[in-house]
C-alpha cells in the first residue's frame, strides 16, 4: 500500500529522521533511512526483495568439541553393562521404504547410533561427520547406521539437504530404541518426559556389542568411534591370527 504524503502542518510536528524512515519504508525493511533533508514519497512500484534461491546442499555449521569430550564419553562407556552382550536384531524401514535388518550386516562391523531427530544441530553434526569419514569406516569393513523416530520421508529430506551418505532407519514406535535402552522416561518434577538418548553401539562381525557409548557428545564423536573401531579391529585380527 502506498503511504500518503503527510500534510505540511502535520509533517512539521514529526521529527525529520522519523519521517524519513516512514516514507522510505525502513520500519518494515529494517534498513537505515535516507540522509536527505526532505523525505521522498514511497514509490508504489518499488521492487520487493527477491528471496534467495535455496542451494542444493546445505552446509551445517561445524562445531568444536569440548577438550575433554573423549574422556567424558569413555568414562560413561566403561560403566556400560551391555558391552560383550549380543546385539538385538531389528527390522526397520529405510528412506526407500525397504526393510533393513541387523543380520544384513553380519560379517561386518556395524556402527549403530541412535539420535533424537533429523535436521537438528547435534544430529546434523553427527550425520555430517559420519558422512565425511565414511570411506575410512568402509576401509575397516564397517557400515554406519543411524536410527531415529522420524519417518522414512523425513530421512529422505534430511539426506538430500546435507548430501548424507549414511543409512538412516525409522523407528517410529520406539520399539528398537527401547530394546537398546535408547528411549527412556524420566520425571521432571511431577511430569513424565519421554526422550531419545543419543547413544552409539559398535557391533562386531559376529553380532556382539564390542563397545557402547551411552553418553554421546556430537562434536567429534564420529572420529572417536572410528579410532575405537580401528583399535578393536586390530585386536580382533591379532587374536584371530594367533589361534
Amino acid at each position: 500500500m502506498t503511504l500518503p504524503v503527510p500534510h505540511r502542518r502535520v509533517f512539521c510536528l514529526i521529527p525529520l529522521a522519523l519521517a524519513a524512515c516512514i516514507v522510505a519504508g525502513c520500519a518494515s525493511t529494517g534498513t537505515s533511512g535516507p540522509t536527505a533533508t526532505a523525505p521522498a514519497p514511497a514509490s508504489p512500484t518499488a521492487p520487493t526483495a527477491t528471496p534467495a534461491t535455496p542451494t542444493a546442499t546445505a552446509k551445517p555449521v561445524r562445531r568444536i568439541p569440548p577438550p575433554n569430550a573423549g574422556e567424558m564419553e569413555e568414562a560413561a562407556s566403561k560403566r556400560s553393562p551391555v558391552t560383550g552382550s549380543k546385539a538385538v536384531d531389528f527390522a526397520l524401514r529405510d528412506p526407500a521404504d525397504q526393510i533393513v535388518k541387523l543380520e544384513d550386516f553380519r560379517g561386518k562391523w556395524t556402527v549403530l547410533y541412535f539420535y533424537p531427530a533429523d535436521d537438528t544441530p547435534g544430529c546434523t553434526c553427527q550425520a555430517t561427520e559420519f558422512t565425511d569419514l565414511l570411506t575410512r569406516f568402509h576401509n575397516l569393513n564397517a557400515v554406519v547406521v543411524g536410527i531415529s523416530p522420524d519417518p522414512p520421508v523425513m530421512h529422505a529430506i534430511f539426506i538430500n539437504k546435507y548430501n548424507l551418505k549414511l543409512m538412516l532407519l525409522s523407528d517410529t514406535k520406539h520399539e528398537t530404541m527401547k530394546q537398546y535402552g535408547a528411549y527412556v522416561e524420566t520425571k521432571v518434577g511431577e511430569v513424565a518426559v519421554k526422550r531419545v538418548l543419543r547413544s552409539t553401539f559398535l557391533i562386531d562381525p559376529n553380532g556382539i556389542i564390542a563397545w557402547h557409548w551411552p553418553e554421546v557428545i556430537p562434536e567429534g564423536h564420529a572420529e572417536r568411534v572410528r579410532d575405537r573401531l580401528a583399535l578393536l579391529s586390530a585386536q580382533r585380527d591379532k587374536a584371530t591370527s594367533s589361534r
